[in-house]
């Protein structure tokens, strides 16, 4: 007999709101996505290690020349901070730097005297005086500046010069100014190209014969210049021929991250963005302003917080780093650069990692969530399939392989690994065996009772990585209620610390309360907490004592966005359900609860028919989303059972089935 629900009191509804975290961050959400299309490489992924700040002189000299090439202006504070900290490295003999090789004091005190000119420092008397003097103990006694050879070492002098000319000493360099003219225009074993810059640089006659004339446009057209400052001495034949090779092949260098680089393919430097930059400008080039626009982030990206500029870090790209970054883009509203290009290496991926039966599965878990992320519109089981069928059942075939061997060794050891194998599974639209949920159940609740009694913040992890991967099986842990306690207690502790905590510690013990279903509200941590983990020039860091790192930012993203979108509708009233005159269940509570990407439906039960793995169930009549509940050998189940919605879904008529036959509407 079909069973009805009498609603005895109406549901009164409230609404828990939260504000967003992004809304007066317009310059440090700038400055984080700058540095996240900065860190796309060639390949269409992006690298890990884009947040390592590594401040150097040279990449300081460097991106304040493009800046002043480009016309990007910089304000008075950044300013401020890069001359502190170029004065800062300045050593009592006078040089700058802390490399005291003969050749890099000379470049070093280049770079920073030049940088300083750029930001408009006035150098005192007494800076001049160490500066110069330094150079003069440093000149051989033919007058010139090398450590080998004056010949195959010219660009030292040069240094000199341009120093001294930025310091208004020329005159005390004129001795090397005659040393090193004569040498350039003399000198046989100086390379042509290099010989050619020098010749320019004294304002003399430049004569190449034809023979290394045509030599050099054909190489040019072969590609045989693939260094850039090669390309920037060249234009200086000012010959209309060779420039429109010199243009039309330094523009093959220009990478998706917004720079150029040395060789085709390869990371974007400093140093080759600003020397052709400086070849097109020559050569009156029209940056069109797309790319404009990207050489802008490219620069801006890597501005340090603390003055000066870090040099950029060549690292490959690899899925996880492309799916945490096109998840902060996508969070934060921005689109995705290049996206052929990210499509097609993420496919790549996929292909290489399918056809290799011990595939990482952390990599392709994050390959799969990254192609989710970027074809939104599009079935990730269709997409995969589409790569190649067979071997997408060989695929299925060998991650249930690989997960039953993990089974097989100490849980806690590959707990990390379970969770992903579980996780690629449920991407792609597996049923967990029963069997295989009951080794992952009770393995989760030893580990879960394990680290429950050490109750200490090396615990949350662990219990994370359970609760998580339970919630995924579609069962509530035994241990729920004394999980939020410990939750809670840790995140409490964090929040209230003096020294403002370690976000990790709050990311678990937050994170776990998505996951961990109790009839309590969860805690979460306020935009005000979170703001004192922002880098000023873009990123999250960890803790005081850690800098910026794209994992940190993306977990900002994952928290911010569950604190965002958190809110709640309640209702204490009673459903009780009858059969035969007998009541067979009661619901004394119920939850809706909003998340990001869908929501969920907690009841409280109380006499509802119940056996081991028992599906309760709601539907809109077309699918059935089965319940997450406890594990009970009992026949009457008194506790939560909670549902996961698609968004939206709660608009629709629902039906609650709580046996065989059993079911009621579920009231909105």
């Amino acid at each position: 007999m079909r069973k009805k629900l009498s609603v005895l009191l109406l549901f009164i509804f409230f609404t828990i709101n939260i504000t967003s975290c992004y809304s007066n961050n317009n310059t440090w959400v700038k400055n984080t996505i700058q540095k996240i299309y900065a860190s796309q490489n060639n390949d269409g992924g992006y690298k890990e290690s884009f947040f390592v700040q590594n401040r150097e002189l040279s990449s300081t000299y460097y991106f304040l020349e493009i800046c002043s090439l480009m016309d990007f202006p910089l304000d008075n504070d950044f300013k401020e901070k890069t001359q502190n900290w170029i004065l800062s490295t300045q050593n009592e003999d006078g040089y700058f730097g802390d490399e005291q090789q003969y050749g890099r004091q000379i470049q070093n005190t280049y770079f920073a005297v030049l940088s300083l000119k750029k930001i408009g420092y006035k150098f005192d008397e007494k800076q001049i005086q160490e500066i110069t003097s330094h150079f003069e103990q440093l000149k051989k006694t033919n007058k010139l500046y090398y450590e080998l050879s004056p010949e195959k070492e010219p660009f030292l002098n040069y240094f000199v010069l341009e120093s001294a000319k930025a310091l208004k000493s020329e005159e005390k360099f004129k001795d090397v100014n005659t040393a090193f003219k004569n040498m350039c225009t003399q000198s046989t074993s100086i390379d042509p190209l290099t010989k050619l810059f020098f010749l320019n640089y004294f304002k003399e006659s430049i004569e190449i014969d034809e023979e290394l004339h045509q030599q050099i446009i054909n190489e040019m057209k072969q590609n045989k210049y693939s260094f850039i400052q090669e390309l920037w001495f060249l234009s200086f034949l000012e010959d209309d021929n060779l420039n429109k090779n010199i243009k039309s092949t330094l523009l093959k260098y220009f990478n998706l991250d917004g720079g150029f680089s040395a060789m085709i393919e390869n990371s974007s430097s400093d140093r080759e963005t600003f020397y052709a930059l400086q070849t097109l400008k020559r050569l009156n080039y029209k940056m069109p302003v797309l790319r404009k626009n990207m050489i802008k982030n490219f620069v801006f990206a890597h501005m340090n917080a603390q003055g000066g500029f870090n040099k950029p870090f060549t690292s490959p790209s690899t899925p996880q780093a492309t799916y945490k970054s096109l998840n902060i883009l996508t969070k934060l509203g921005y689109e995705v650069n290049n996206r052929d290009n990210v499509e097609t290496y993420l496919k790549r991926n996929l292909q290489a990692l399918m056809q290799s039966s011990d595939y990482h599965p952390l990599v392709m878990l994050n390959t799969l969530k990254a192609l989710q992320l970027l074809n939104k519109d599009e079935n990730l089981i269709s997409t995969v399939k589409e790569l190649d069928q067979k071997l997408y059942k060989e695929f299925i075939n060998n991650t249930y392989q690989n997960l039953e061997e993990k089974l097989s060794h100490s849980f806690e050891l590959v707990l990390y690994d379970i969770s992903y194998y579980v996780d690629i599974l449920l991407m792609l639209g597996e049923n967990i065996p029963d069997n295989l949920k009951q080794k992952l159940y009770n393995n989760c609740e030893e580990i879960i009772e394990k680290y429950m009694k050490s109750n200490t913040i090396a615990s949350i992890v662990y219990i994370y990585y359970s609760v998580r991967l339970l919630d995924n099986i579609n069962v509530i842990s035994r241990y729920n209620t004394q999980i939020d306690s410990l939750a809670k207690k840790i995140l409490n502790q964090e929040l209230n610390r003096e020294d403002k905590g370690d976000l990790l510690i709050c990311y678990y013990a937050m994170m776990i309360q998505r996951y961990n279903h109790v009839l309590d509200e969860p805690i979460l941590c306020s935009n005000e907490y979170l703001n004192q983990f922002k880098s000023d020039l873009g990123g999250i860091i960890q803790n005081i004592d850690n800098p910026p790192s794209l994992s940190m930012t993306e977990k900002y993203i994952q928290m911010t966005s569950f604190i965002d979108n958190y809110r709640m509708k309640s209702s204490t009233s009673s459903i009780e359900g009858y059969g035969d005159n007998t009541m067979n269940v009661s619901i004394s509570d119920y939850k809706l609860r909003y998340f990001d990407d869908y929501n969920i439906i907690l009841l409280k039960l109380y006499n509802a028919e119940h056996s081991k793995w028992n599906k309760y169930y709601i539907t809109d009549r077309k699918t059935n989303i089965p319940g997450k509940i406890k594990i009970s050998n009992e026949e009457i189940y008194d506790d939560i059972v909670v549902f996961q919605i698609p968004k939206g879904l709660e608009k629709s008529r629902l039906f609650f089935y709580f046996s065989e036959n059993g079911y009621t509407e579920v009231p909105f």
